[in-house]
């Protein structure tokens, strides 16, 4: 996949997918040291602890998602300059850095 038309938004792969790729949930997997901590001192299993665990981990990776939205943005011209990150749905074009 070394060009950009590989990722174009297309009825193979629709823009939800593209949007999915670019909140990039491979690196959610980080999130669960949230879990560290309640686990360590076996507490997930009292009251609403594993609850507030759960919660923390979706705004843990709802922030880190739209972190890295962000910073697509702002790095738009750069990354697509680079060889690896002009893939990006963002300075692919596939999603519109703009609101």
């Amino acid at each position: 996949m070394a060009s950009g038309a590989a990722y174009r938004a297309t009825p193979a792969r629709p823009q939800l997918r593209v949007l999915i790729r670019a909140v990039r949930p491979k690196q959610w997997a980080k999130n669960v040291l949230v879990l560290a901590a309640p686990g360590a001192a076996g507490v997930l299993t009292h009251g609403d602890a594993l609850w507030h665990v759960a919660v923390a981990f979706v705004a843990f990776c709802l922030v880190s998602s739209g972190t890295y939205l962000l910073n697509d943005a702002r790095d738009l011209e750069a990354d697509r300059l680079h060889p690896t990150k002009r893939h990006r749905p963002i300075a692919a074009g596939l999603i519109s850095a703009r609101p």
